[in-house]
């Protein structure tokens, strides 16, 4: 069962994944973290609402050990809308 701010993706749980021996997930977890803070940080500098999980950067390692941040539906459609407002203003 998923638990709210555990930083897996609905349906997905520890006992869904499968892992390779030899692949660093530790240091793909920190790389996605590092980069999730960032994107976390200047979201919220932007004053754009981030203290609803819903917009937050989550990080993930994948399958392979690869670095990912997750972001939700609504978090990319708040990036959309700053993107287009800042190419409205180029």
């Amino acid at each position: 069962m998923d638990t709210p701010g555990d930083g897996r993706g609905a349906g997905e749980s520890a006992d869904d994944s499968v892992w390779i021996r030899g692949v660093d997930y530790v240091t793909s977890y920190r790389q996605a973290d590092t980069v999730a803070s960032d994107f976390n940080e200047v979201m919220a500098l932007l004053g754009l609402g981030l203290e609803d999980e819903r917009f937050r950067a989550l990080p993930r390692t994948g399958p392979d050990g690869e670095p990912l941040v997750v972001l939700t539906v609504e978090a990319v459609q708040l990036c959309v809308a700053v993107l287009v407002a800042l190419a409205e203003c180029l």
